[in-house]
């Protein structure tokens, strides 16, 4: 993944868990591992749904960069909310679902994986949102719009630049520690 896609986010959002991704010892030495667990409903029942359009050249690189935005922007959305909404029962309660310890607050572990609540549908990504929360994030792929038009400069994409635009919805969550 390239460094420069994450060059305007917030700092609280440069950290993208996702899942499969190998961890340098480096990344294992700075704290307990973590799982993302999706908030229940009840705990807070928001979500944030957001866009991102990306230009480029190359067809693929404008779709994976218009997804990483609208998931940074999703999750920057409902930030604020998640932070004064989960309570520390909440946090508790959602982490013993899993048979799982909320997360210290002063955590620095990369999450390995994670979860969403009891018939969910598939989560595409989470990003850690403080050193108790994360935000998990689902695609909206029935959203997606591509469009090309002629370009001279894309000499190696047929003279044709890509425009993508892409949807992400946020949920809160919780980090839990093993």
């Amino acid at each position: 993944m390239k460094p420069e896609l994450f060059a305007g986010l917030l700092p609280a959002t440069a950290t993208v868990l996702i899942s499969g991704v190998p961890l340098s010892t480096r990344a294992l030495a700075q704290g307990p591992l973590t799982i993302c667990v999706e908030a229940p409903a009840g705990a807070a029942n928001i979500t944030a749904k957001r866009r991102a359009t990306r230009t480029e050249c190359s067809p693929s690189a404008a779709r994976t960069n218009a997804i990483l935005q609208a998931r940074a922007n999703a999750s920057n959305a409902l930030r604020g909310d998640c932070l004064n909404r989960i309570s520390a029962t909440e946090r508790q309660a959602t982490c013993g679902a899993q048979g799982l310890a909320p997360a210290p607050e002063q955590n620095s572990g990369m999450g390995l994986e994670f979860r969403s609540v009891p018939g969910g549908a598939a989560i595409n990504a989470a990003i850690r949102i403080s050193g108790r929360l994360c935000v998990v994030l689902r695609d909206v792929p029935s959203e997606f719009q591509s469009t090309t038009q002629s370009d001279a400069i894309c000499v190696l994409d047929n003279f044709r630049r890509t425009i993508f635009i892409a949807r992400s919805r946020a949920h809160c969550a919780v980090q839990c520690s093993f």
